[in-house]
């Protein structure tokens, strides 16, 4: 092979290499830049789905806390709890834990403060069906009125807010009017101290 023959060969050959490297190095820094669109799309802070689990119908009513230990039944704390049918519309079963986040949302700022309202014991809701769920909370003393007990806890509020924070859920219970029994005008459910 003639020495011009040979430097052309090796030109091609340099120029193949090269052309080689600006693909692959195209190609890789193209994968990596797709590969961290996912991985920045996979961990974005997820907005809280507020249609997966929507309250049918709430009611509030007075309840009494007592001493178990007490054979006279003594009324120790009074409180409230809300009874609500929850809508699961999800194609899953879940369970409404009572370790969920339960918060007040204040009326025209809407933000989210502490609430004593817990969910009082774990709930199955089963896909595309309701379930009644109570939230309890000892509230007041025992010798303040119902009534005068659930307006001085629930008079700035609009919502109670229980918040799945695994499902990223949340459920927005609307506050009801106290519902008063007719006969003694204080309707309280009496329910046993642990």
């Amino acid at each position: 092979m003639e020495p011009k023959q040979q430097e052309r060969v090796v030109s091609s050959l340099k120029l193949l290499a090269i052309r080689s490297l600006a693909w692959g190095v195209g190609c890789g820094l193209t994968l990596a830049v797709i590969l961290g669109a996912v991985v920045f799309f996979e961990q974005r802070p997820k907005a809280w789905d507020v249609q997966a689990l929507r309250v049918k119908h709430v009611e509030a009513r007075p309840l009494t806390w007592v001493n178990e230990k007490d054979e006279v039944l003594n009324n120790v704390g009074s409180g409230v709890t809300f009874i609500v049918d929850v809508e699961n519309t999800t194609g899953d079963d879940l369970t409404l834990s009572r370790t969920l986040t339960t918060m007040g949302q204040t009326r025209g700022s809407h933000s989210l403060h502490g609430s004593f309202l817990k969910v009082n014991a774990d709930y199955l809701v089963p896909a595309g069906h309701v379930t009644t769920v109570s939230l309890d909370a000892d509230l007041c003393t025992a010798d303040t009125p119902p009534q005068q007990c659930f307006d001085s806890v629930f008079k700035d509020d609009e919502n109670i807010v229980i918040l799945d924070e695994s499902h990223k859920y949340e459920i927005l219970i609307p506050i009801p009017v106290l519902t008063l029994s007719p006969v003694s005008g204080h309707g309280a459910k009496i329910v046993r101290v642990r």
